[in-house]
């Protein structure tokens, strides 16, 4: 989404780009530095960030009550035909394949259960019939040595995010699809029921315009979406040299 997003930077506009933000951190930079020389502003598009019930899962587990986190997993993928090698989810140089589609909701969805940045990618193995990934797999570690486990998928169907601290835990089930997420504690507490479509959209439409209009900070700035690319491109790095690799944002 780069060439769009500088594209409309220069011509005034502000910008909200879909996710994932580009192919590389590089190039997430570039529109960042573009936005901010154009003076407007860059919003990625993280409905999840902005969803209700996901907004309650994340606010849970910022009590102090849960005691130290011990470890992470994040799952989202869809059983379906392979990617076609004529469209964008099929070519590589596009973005396609399951870890760029999916794949940047478990990356996410681990960074915001946590509220961490992970300081590595463990390992990670990719399974690729075409050029493109149909699923990907690796292990993230985070500061303390916490390790998180993450799953992406076009072939195979899972959607949860789960975190389990010394004193209880807090989940996602499911945790990203448009027709609606929920969210439960080892104590009971429920997110939900889930919330319909079309109403993500509606929320993420409606926060974005209220912080243009308030001048307060967007909830999911381009800096977001550039961490996450950063991470996705550990984790092939990681994938094709069968090595640890440190994540630099």
């Amino acid at each position: 989404h780069r060439d769009f997003s500088i594209r409309a930077a220069e011509a005034g506009k502000h910008v909200w780009c879909e996710k994932p933000m580009a192919m590389t951190p590089t190039d997430c930079q570039a529109m960042i530095d573009a936005c901010d020389k154009a003076g407007v502003t860059l919003a990625i598009g993280y409905r999840m960030l902005h969803e209700p019930n996901t907004r309650a899962f994340i606010e849970a587990r910022k009590d102090d009550k849960w005691g130290e986190l011990q470890s992470a997993t994040s799952f989202a993928g869809y059983s379906g035909q392979d990617p076609p090698t004529d469209y964008w989810r099929g070519m590589r140089e596009m973005g396609g394949g399951a870890l760029y589609d999916m794949g940047v909701y478990t990356v996410n969805g681990l960074r915001y259960a946590t509220g961490l940045l992970p300081e590595a990618v463990v390992r990670a193995e990719q399974i690729r019939p075409t050029e493109v990934d149909v699923t990907t797999t690796f292990t993230l570690r985070f500061p303390g040595g916490v390790l998180a486990e993450g799953k992406t998928s076009v072939v195979e169907k899972s959607n949860l995010l789960r975190v389990d601290h010394e004193n209880g835990w807090l989940q996602m089930e499911p945790m990203q699809p448009y027709s609606g997420v929920k969210g439960s504690t080892s104590e009971g507490t429920v997110f939900g029921p889930p919330i319909q479509s079309p109403n993500q959209q509606r929320h993420q439409m409606d926060d974005n315009a209220l912080a243009l209009l308030n001048d307060t900070p967007l909830l999911a700035p381009g800096i977001e979406g550039k961490i996450d690319v950063a991470i996705i491109r550990a984790i092939i790095e990681s994938a094709e040299s069968g090595r640890e690799v440190s994540i630099s944002v």
